[in-house]
């Protein structure tokens, strides 16, 4: 037999899988601002850089709005002329607002956001144009009942016009060039908007018009006294009148909110910048988790402060409501463009993600597991109205999709498919559920009244019967009352503070100074003020004293005490570690002061 020899051939190698790496890499990729695609990095064949006139194009975008928002509507420039235009009008502003609301559930019903067809994405814009205008018209109209209605209407006006012009004219440059641009822009504008009210306010000459119009050269512009008056009778006010049943608050609001537009203005774009500047560090980090909990982040800090701004704008409800009412409304704008940009930034499904994904949020979904009912309960009693026409709401979508043969209108029955599903995964004790909403009831009643309401009209009460009485009695028995109110932790402490300054003001002043019309304030008044911010200090540490020596000490080793301020639990014992370290720390200060009272002392 021949022998064959088998020469072994050179293995080749093999190939290594290639890579997938979750590095973003900007100068390839391109930023799309669509919500479809989450704004994700997408791969483009070109490869653009921010350039020097996609700079002047961002500025302008984000300077032309600001300087017509200040022109139009701050008396500043010629915001006077422009409420008494408005006001003569008389145009219902909420038939705009109706037809804008009514376009939107138009666009939701029919599934617009599926239209994929080129005419109907034309049609698709148009609308959410008209909607827009129709926005617009209606804050310009609302101005005379709701005089915040402008400074919301800046408030995205700008934003939305730096996000039209990304979209058409600027040539798609990487994300986190554009978002450093755009606070750079934003930060220039802020800049410009408050240097021009402080120039204003303390430096600029008065114009020919003012002169006309009552205004006196030695005056300095600063709200309050003669120049108070002055811009109030300059949109239309009637002055106010102490004796009156009836005061033009809206219209009292509007001046100062007319009067402050710039300085807002100003202030909203500084946080803009702010937020703009994080966004771009954001997009630039090296992975996607990391950014996206950053962006989480961002999103529950802003939820935190629009959280401090409604308890402001409760506490202040006793003193003016039209002031609580414009905080209000700042903190529900602050969430929602909270809530608009990052969702735009990240795309809408990565956020949810993101949320899902978040620590405190699957912390928090623990909780709610635990007393579930309770969750459903409060759900009820807070949303049963808008849960109800939500309801019919996806009834009539439901209805739509029917009549156009939507493949998804054959997977539910009376709602959407989507909703039946989730209602199906729903599992309570309706009994149970009906009977903590009842409670829920309750108490909410119980603390409106007592709480919002009872106070105000016992301080105006004790107002009154304290008035006649010597000044030492008077304090004396403030004081008293006082103690007692700050004890009950549900009874904010501004009512009280407003009660100090009327009742002990008062109290300090003649009758013959209180009688006075003039808007001059005597000495004595000026000694009152004094004397109801010492004893507000004094009132509010007594009642420290009092919690930490009574409550803490003495009732702290109850046990009836501690189950109640439940001392077991996450948060009181992250509290008691805080507050039993050395020294006076920021940590030891934020819960001294931020704390409920009865559990940290």
């Amino acid at each position: 037999k021949r022998s064959r020899t088998v020469v072994p051939l050179p293995r080749r190698r093999a190939r290594p899988p290639p890579t997938v790496s979750t590095t973003r890499r900007f100068t390839r990729f391109d930023f799309d601002m669509d919500t479809s695609s989450g704004g994700r990095a997408e791969e483009r064949a070109p490869d653009y850089s921010y350039s020097i006139s996609d700079g002047l194009l961002t500025f302008l975008s984000v300077m032309a709005p600001t300087l017509v928002l200040n022109l139009a509507f701050s008396v500043a420039g010629f915001g006077d002329v422009t409420y008494l235009f408005l006001e003569d009008l008389k145009y219902p502003w909420y038939a705009a607002a109706d037809a804008c609301l009514l376009l939107c559930l138009l666009l939701w019903m029919l599934d617009a956001h599926r239209w994929t067809k080129s005419y109907m994405v034309v049609v698709r814009r148009l609308c959410i144009a008209l909607a827009v205008l129709l926005a617009a018209v209606a804050c310009s109209l609302a101005t005379r009942v709701y005089p915040f209605a402008p400074l919301q209407l800046g408030f995205y006006a700008i934003p939305a016009s730096a996000f039209v012009v990304r979209r058409g004219l600027v040539t798609r440059p990487p994300a986190p060039a554009y978002m450093r641009g755009l606070s750079r822009s934003v930060a220039v504008a802020a800049a410009l908007s408050l240097t021009y009210f402080a120039l204003w306010v303390a430096v600029l000459p008065p114009p020919a018009s003012r002169l006309r119009t009552g205004w006196d050269e030695e005056w300095l512009n600063l709200w309050g006294g003669p120049v108070k008056a002055y811009w109030e009778g300059r949109l239309g006010c009637e002055p106010f009148n102490a004796t009156a049943s009836y005061n033009d608050i809206d219209c009292y609001d509007a001046a100062f909110c007319w009067f402050f537009f710039p300085l807002l203005v100003g202030i909203s774009l500084v946080v803009f910048a702010v937020v703009c500047r994080f966004l771009a560090r954001v997009l630039a980090s090296e992975t996607n988790a990391e950014a996206d909990a950053a962006a989480v982040k961002l999103f529950v800090g802003a939820i935190s402060v629009a959280g401090l701004g409604m308890y402001v704008a409760a506490s202040i409800a006793g003193a003016g409501m039209g002031l609580s009412h414009i905080v209000s409304v700042a903190m529900l704008n602050l969430v929602a463009a909270a809530l608009l940009l990052v969702g735009g930034t990240l795309g809408w499904e990565t956020f949810a993600r993101a949320m899902a994904e978040a620590a405190w949020v699957q912390r928090g979904l623990r909780y709610i597991e635990s007393g579930y009912e309770w969750c459903v309960a409060l759900v009820i009693c807070v949303g049963v109205l808008p849960l109800l026409a939500y309801a019919l709401l996806l009834a009539g979508k439901q209805a739509t999709r029917w009549l156009r043969g939507s493949s998804k209108a054959s997977r539910g029955g009376i709602v959407t498919a989507e909703t039946h599903e989730r209602l199906t995964k729903l599992s309570v004790h309706w009994g149970s559920v009906c009977s903590k909403v009842a409670l829920l009831c309750q108490g909410y009643l119980c603390m409106s009244v007592v709480v919002a309401k009872f106070v105000v009209v016992f301080l105006c009460w004790l107002s009154a019967v304290l008035a006649g009485l010597p000044l030492g009695l008077v304090v004396l028995l403030f004081l008293l009352q006082g103690i007692v109110l700050f004890l009950v932790p549900v009874i904010p402490g501004i009512p009280v503070y407003v009660c100090s300054g009327v009742l002990l003001t008062g109290a300090v002043m003649s009758e013959e100074e209180l009688a006075d019309p003039t808007p001059h304030a005597p000495p004595s008044y000026w000694l009152g003020v004094a004397l109801a911010v010492s004893v507000a200090c004094l009132l509010k540490f007594c009642a420290i004293v009092l919690q930490q020596q009574v409550i803490g000490r003495w009732m702290g080793s109850r046990i009836e005490i501690r189950a109640a301020c439940q001392t077991n639990s996450s948060f009181i014992r992250a509290a008691r570690f805080v507050l039993t370290q050395r020294g006076c720390t920021f940590g030891k200060t934020v819960v001294l002061c931020g704390g409920p009272d009865w559990p940290t002392s």
